[in-house]
């Protein structure tokens, strides 16, 4: 705002403030911190007009008893400037039908227009920046009225009982539909929210707003409502009673709809809800009132469509009402063999959740070096949900999953595997080769293992078999339990001469046995 408009909208003030007290309030001045001098004056008569000079360089309209039905208040007064229009200016006043306002005006305040029963165009100035409570209250022959682009406040009940005006577009830079604003406007049917005509990347913080409690209840001839993108509230009531109301699309930083938001709306059958919105009030959504059995009944078909484990499931499990997952395809598949070495073939399996209907998967594979992919499983987009494949070289190797819903949404999943050669050594150990008849050998299960894992998040559990048998005797004995986690076991020979003594190592899928031999005198 230049400063020309700072100083207007400061004396602007201090002339309302006097035409409240009754218009003859004493001649106080007052400064403000731009250095201006603001003085009320007593109320003067032209041609209709009441005003007051202010500052003696502006004048205030304070209200009109012409006859004309087409006013067109002036630009100045016997040289005095108009920067105003004072509360109910023109408030009751049944003959006029028309009303152009001057450039210069930076604001309607309250009450300007109440009750103007046959006011049906209004022509504002790009110079007003707000509109007043009960600006337009009650104007039910109001058709025309174009918001000027500059405009950034609109007061309660504005445009309440505004029963002939069809159509409103907001203007970019309003961040807020207060309480009632367009509350019964019953031929309202159409409502646009201008864009921003600046290339902006996101919306800044501080120009989220809300639309109020009844902002738009009665409208009874409203269609459809797009939410603009500043919004992030939704108050209570806010569109009850619009019974022609099909379509309710949200924008998606939305956080709160109220109570009885969408109350009494029957011909709303079916909302998208998005992720964002995390409280939504009782009755928001398919109620209406059921007079045969006196109590608020949700409608039957009524449809919620939005993010599993949201708000928007919640309400609909809690009032009954059906609920449609609209989650986004999401590959989830995953490599089933954590360790892996070459020539040991490891297992993909192809997931996913979300997305629409049946799922398809093809499955690739590269070395990191090639450029080429290869398919695995012999064909793409198959319904197979398994695939195998063996690396056959120390290297490192791509794999890759793409899956595909049945509306042709896809998504992939890329994992990194390098296989190696190594494998795991058994370095298990005796305590004694050679002990007395009575006594016991300890045996210590240990490995040593060089293998690659494909996410280094997870290691596999090792395990250990310990045997024994007489030399001169082909058949092995368990020592307590196979595939223990125990790394220690021990024998206790009960015969002298000479035993083998044997221990399994199993470790991700590979095993290695080590024997000993241990003499008993």
């Amino acid at each position: 705002m230049n400063n020309v408009s700072k100083v207007l909208r400061k004396t602007i003030c201090i002339a309302l403030a006097a035409v409240t007290l009754g218009g003859f309030a004493a001649a106080v001045p007052a400064v403000f911190d731009n250095g201006i001098t603001a003085q009320a004056a007593s109320v003067l008569n032209y041609q209709g007009y009441q005003y007051q000079v202010v500052d003696d360089e502006y004048a205030v309209i304070t209200s009109y008893t012409g006859k004309e039905a087409d006013v067109v208040v002036p630009e100045s007064i016997h040289g005095f400037k108009i920067i105003g229009i004072g509360t109910g200016a023109f408030s009751g006043n049944e003959l006029i039908k028309k009303v152009t306002l001057p450039e210069g005006i930076v604001s309607i305040e309250a009450s300007t227009f109440n009750k103007c029963l046959n006011l049906e165009e209004v022509v504002i100035p790009g110079t007003v920046e707000s509109i007043g409570y009960k600006a337009f209250y009650d104007c039910p022959s109001l058709r025309t009225l174009v918001l000027p682009e500059n405009l950034k406040s609109i007061g309660i009940s504005a445009f309440e009982y505004c029963m002939a005006l069809e159509e409103i577009t907001i203007p970019y830079g309003v961040y807020e539909i207060p309480w009632q604003t367009f509350k019964d406007c019953t031929a309202l049917k159409t409502v646009k929210f201008a864009e921003n005509t600046e290339e902006v990347d996101v919306i800044e913080i501080e120009n989220f707003g809300t639309i109020g409690y009844q902002a738009f209840a009665g409208c009874v001839s409203l269609e459809e409502f797009v939410f603009p993108d500043w919004v992030k509230s939704v108050g209570d009531s806010a569109f009850k009673g619009c019974t022609s109301l099909k379509k309710a699309e949200f924008n998606e930083f939305l956080e709160t709809i109220g109570i009885s938001v969408f109350y009494n709306c029957p011909s709303l059958l079916q909302v998208t809800v998005p992720e964002s919105v995390t409280k939504i009030g009782k009755y928001a959504f398919a109620y209406t009132y059921n007079s045969a059995v006196h109590k608020l009944i949700p409608h039957p078909d009524f449809v919620i469509t939005g993010r599993s484990d949201s708000a928007a499931q919640t309400y609909a499990q809690k009032n009954g009402l059906k609920f449609v997952a609209d989650d986004p395809l999401e590959n989830t598949s995953e490599i089933v063999d954590d360790y892996l070495t070459v020539g040991k073939a490891v297992t993909i399996n192809g997931s996913a959740k979300g997305g629409s209907g049946e799922y398809t998967y093809s499955y690739y594979f590269k070395r990191a070096k090639n450029d080429t992919w290869k398919i695995l499983g012999g064909q793409e987009n198959t319904t197979a949900t398994s695939v195998r494949f063996k690396p056959t070289e120390e290297t490192i190797y791509d794999v890759r999953v793409i899956v595909t819903d049945s509306e042709g949404n896809k998504d992939e999943a890329c994992f990194t595997i390098a296989p190696l050669t190594n494998i795991i050594a058994n370095t298990s150990t005796v305590s004694s080769n050679k002990i007395n008849l009575g006594g016991t050998v300890t045996i210590n299960g240990s490995i040593e293992a060089s293998i690659t894992h494909p996410s280094s998040t997870q290691y596999p559990t090792e395990t250990y078999t310990y045997y024994f048998k007489r030399a001169d005797n082909t058949a092995w004995k368990v020592i307590g339990q196979e595939d223990t986690t125990d790394m220690t076991a021990r024998f206790r020979p009960t015969a002298k001469g000479k035993y083998d003594v044997k221990v399994v190592a199993k470790y991700a899928g590979l095993s290695d046995e080590k024997t000993f031999v241990v003499t008993v005198k």
